[in-house]
């Protein structure tokens, strides 16, 4: 069973599509930068909203106990990251999100070392009205990379509609245990 992230947008109060993505050990989709993302959206070009970069304004991590895989329907070990999101031109409608870990706690993290895919989303609002959400990244986790029951740092970097990417932002957080529970960081 491979590890696996689904992700859900809540913008407005209006809970948008959930997207559900495989892990793999190398981005397919490469960041080139300052080009509108393919996250589903309609395809038209960005208008006056283009031009800020968006900002991860928070970024936590909650353990989800134990849910039935996406794919498989098999009973896995979970946890999702919460990240408060904005940007000040709207155009989150949307969005391209990269997660990364690294073993070493200290507040860095390479932005080379991302054990699942990117999550392409988009919300559901007009385009050019996507300027804050909370969305909720699930991750589907094997006790491979990343191990249970450990703690990493943990990377995000948010890329808008226009292809403006955010600082990383990095929190340390401990993976749950092999069985769902809480983990302590003593290792998988």
């Amino acid at each position: 069973m491979a590890a696996g992230i689904t992700g859900r947008a809540l913008a407005l109060g209006i809970l948008a599509s959930t997207l559900a993505l495989a892990a793999c050990g190398s981005k397919e989709n490469e960041d080139t930068g300052g080009e509108l993302i393919d996250a589903g959206g309609d395809g038209d070009e960005i208008g006056v909203c283009e031009g800020s970069i968006p900002v991860i304004n928070g970024l936590s991590c909650v353990n989800t106990g134990i849910q039935a895989h996406y794919e498989t329907n098999e009973d896995t070990v979970t946890m999702a990251l919460l990240a408060e999101i904005s940007d000040d031109d709207g155009d989150l409608h949307q969005y391209r999100m990269e997660i990364y870990i690294d073993d070493e706690v200290d507040g860095v993290v390479a932005s080379s070392d991302s054990p699942f895919g990117p999550a392409n989303q988009t919300l559901n609002v007009d385009e050019c009205a996507g300027f804050e959400a909370t969305v909720e990244l699930t991750l589907y986790l094997t006790g491979l990379r990343p191990d249970f029951d450990t703690e990493y740092d943990w990377g995000i970097i948010l890329t808008d509609a226009a292809g403006y990417e955010s600082d990383m932002f990095v929190v340390p957080c401990i993976t749950p245990t092999a069985d769902g529970s809480d983990g302590t960081g003593a290792g998988g």
